[in-house]
């Protein structure tokens, strides 16, 4: 392998050390054009390891270009070395490529897959510097024995994906797919669960993202999460080092589209940290006439789940149905819950706190409206058909964390908030047929142990103890607690 390298390189060298000297493009405009933006070595390997990929790098001008600098982002700490025009290193100085010519640059990487700090994914970057100008090329190597999911497709519109058939072009017959424990599931780019396709994950599984990463259940496709309380199946960012782990929008969020009465996505004891949007689920739109397509047919359901640190909202939703028990809802940069337009909700034993501190926030924790701007930025309405929220905590260290937004048209009968505690400033919450048994503002609030480091379990004196509805019992808390009737409010079951 190495021989045929050198002797590839040395007829390299031979035909370009032919050519006459050329007059050297000095302009600050001059950009190199190169084969491909990220060099991708999908290896996966289960002991140490080396592979090798090939970059060629053009100067389309007709005048010779010189490159001031080559050279490894990571520098001399890289797990990658680079060979240009015969010499290995990690950085070089003074490249000639003459006009309408090209160079080939070889890069290697070696991976220890079990190695104690080897990253998930091992990332760096080719930097070229030419007349000021600067350049990058990505370098994106798998780092562990663990399964892999990388784009596949470049489609206009959409981020780049690959689908959980691996074809995104429906010529393959639906899978039905499921992941086990025994390996970390990697995403790097979206991975879309197709229409007709359906993804089980069982427990302890853990699923790591990278920075722009998502999952996207597509219309028609099927999403099922089996994590329990011993063993929660955990979506999270793909850094290694402790420094990230409490970083929010390190990766970008699970999305989920509509599906037909009976194709329920179901997502129990997970723990959903540190994205852009922990779930938004709506209607898939594309083009202007699905704009105004009716709420969900299906269900999202969500029992004793924990969506934490995002960027901007922790449960977005619109026009869809959904169900969640005993989930806890936590310090997003925006709404932990927002609900914008259409849909029918039921929310029991559910915490939404927010605390968040990375920057100044403006926005309740929870927030519902049947108003809403549409996909081409145009004010729409969808009626809420129905909504139910008992025995739920929205609160945080604001003035204002519970916002319902209603317009004069919206019906109200079927829309119920009781044995809740909110914290309201302007917000009017007097209406008995809609805010039943309420509890707000609380000198203490809700006695929460340490909500801006998303510890929401309950201190020992704290008000909302046994303040839930004494018509209503759930058994259990969101970590398996016994509930003592008639219950604490939110998700977890004060427990000496």
């Amino acid at each position: 392998m190495r021989i045929s390298l050198l002797i590839i390189m040395a007829v390299i060298l031979a035909f370009t050390a032919c050519r006459k000297d050329e007059q050297i493009n000095t302009d600050s405009g001059l950009m190199l054009e190169f084969s491909r933006d990220t060099v991708l070595f999908d290896t996966v390997f289960t002991t140490v390891g080396t592979a090798t990929q090939l970059l060629k790098v053009y100067n389309r001008s007709n005048q010779a270009a010189e490159v001031s600098s080559i050279y490894l982002g990571e520098g001399q700490g890289s797990a990658y070395r680079i060979n240009v025009d015969g010499d290995p290193g990690h950085s070089f100085s003074d490249v000639l490529i003459q006009g309408e010519d090209s160079i080939f640059i070889f890069i290697e990487v070696t991976i220890d897959p079990n190695g104690i700090n080897t990253p998930l994914i091992e990332m760096d970057s080719l930097v070229f510097v030419t007349n000021g100008n600067e350049q990058h090329v990505d370098l994106v190597a798998w780092g562990q024995d663990a399964c892999f999911y990388n784009p596949t497709n470049d489609i206009s519109g959409l981020p780049p994906l690959t689908c959980l058939d691996g074809d995104c072009l429906n010529e393959e017959p639906p899978v039905d797919i499921t992941w086990t424990n025994e390996k970390p599931i990697v995403i790097y780019g979206y991975l879309v669960i197709d229409e007709f396709d359906k993804l089980t994950i069982e427990a302890g599984t853990q699923i790591f993202l990278h920075e722009g990463s998502g999952i996207w259940v597509w219309e028609g496709g099927q999403l099922t999460v089996n994590g329990t309380a011993e063993a929660p199946v955990v979506f999270q960012h793909d850094r290694p080092e402790e420094l990230y782990d409490d970083i929010p929008g390190q990766w970008d969020l699970i999305r989920i589209n509509e599906g037909p009465v009976g194709q329920d996505n179901e997502l129990n004891h997970v723990i959903i940290k540190n994205s852009i949007i922990g779930i938004e689920a709506k209607p898939l739109v594309l083009q202007e006439e699905d704009i105004d397509k009716p709420t969900s047919e299906n269900q999202l359901i969500l029992n004793n789940c924990i969506i934490q640190q995002t960027t901007a909202f922790g449960l977005l939703a619109r026009k869809y149905r959904i169900s969640a028990t005993n989930c806890l809802f936590a310090n997003s940069g925006q709404q932990t819950v927002g609900i914008s337009g259409g849909g029918a909700y039921d929310f029991t034993h559910c915490t939404m706190g927010n605390y968040w501190i990375w920057s100044n926030r403006t926005e309740p924790s929870f927030f519902m409206s049947d108003l809403y701007l549409d996909e081409a930025g145009n004010p729409n309405q969808a009626f809420i058909e129905s909504f139910s929220a008992k025995n739920c905590i929205m609160y945080g260290n604001t003035f204002e964390e519970f916002l319902v937004d209603l317009s004069e048209f919206q019906p109200t009968e079927d829309i119920v908030f009781s044995y809740c505690m909110v914290r309201v400033d302007e917000m009017d919450i007097s209406d008995e047929t809609i805010y039943q048994d309420m509890y707000s503002n609380e000198f203490f609030g809700p006695g929460f142990i340490a909500p801006s480091e998303n510890d929401f379990h309950l201190e020992e004196d704290a008000f909302v103890i046994d303040k839930g509805d004494p018509g209503f019992f759930l058994g259990e808390d969101l970590e398996g607690n016994l509930r003592t009737p008639p219950g604490d409010l939110g998700c977890y079951e004060y427990s000496e």
